[in-house]
């Protein structure tokens, strides 16, 4: 039976969120700062529980990415996860990761944080990544919304059968937040906010 791996991202690989780091890399320091009066109110409702994390991270979008052309976007996507990334991810989640490589399992990070970096992250271990997708118009400019739906929830298990067929795999599935629990539920062997040693199957 093969096996496959799938990772949510911020918070189970990483020891944070990663989007805010990542709009600083793109936008920079002083754009931030001229942004926090829209930005400080969605963040906000968000940790109130008056909208939810979609909906958050577009308002975010509209901010700091709406307007910019995708291949600079890209080219800010590729620094972040070249040079920023790594010091965000947890020793054992990366472990557990090339444990599963090495087992000859597929491993896909299943994550609703945009693909453009988070995938640029994950290409040179060898890993897949199926995550949220950032839409643009038709001069290839970022709008601030998503491209359909975020990779979320429900929409998690179903991108990452699209992904990888899963058919009979054994999956094994790693997650951290309430957007995770459908991801966790269909996995036969399910971690929350955990990694197991690296020698356990």
């Amino acid at each position: 039976m093969s096996g496959v791996a799938a990772f949510d991202f911020d918070g189970t690989i990483t020891i944070r969120d990663t989007i805010w780091p990542f709009l600083r890399a793109v936008a920079g320091d002083a754009a931030i700062r001229r942004g926090l009066p829209g930005a400080l109110p969605a963040i906000a409702a968000l940790k109130l529980g008056l909208a939810d994390s979609t909906t958050t991270k577009e308002r975010l979008f509209a901010i700091y990415l709406r307007g910019r052309r995708l291949d600079e976007v890209r080219a800010a996507a590729a620094r972040f996860a070249r040079e920023e990334v790594p010091a965000l991810v947890r020793p054992e989640a990366l472990a557990r990761i090339k444990w599963h490589l090495a087992r000859g399992h597929s491993v896909v990070v299943v994550t609703a944080s945009p693909e453009l970096y988070v995938g640029a992250w994950a290409a040179p271990l060898g890993v897949e990544v199926v995550g949220s997708r950032l839409e643009v118009d038709a001069e290839s400019r970022l709008t601030g919304r998503h491209d359909g739906p975020a990779c979320d929830g429900a929409e998690k298990v179903l991108r990452l059968r699209t992904a990888v067929g899963l058919g009979d795999a054994d999956v094994y599935a790693y997650g951290d937040s309430i957007g995770d629990r459908e991801l966790l539920a269909m996995a036969r062997h399910a971690y929350w906010r955990t990694m197991p040693p690296p020698e356990e199957v």
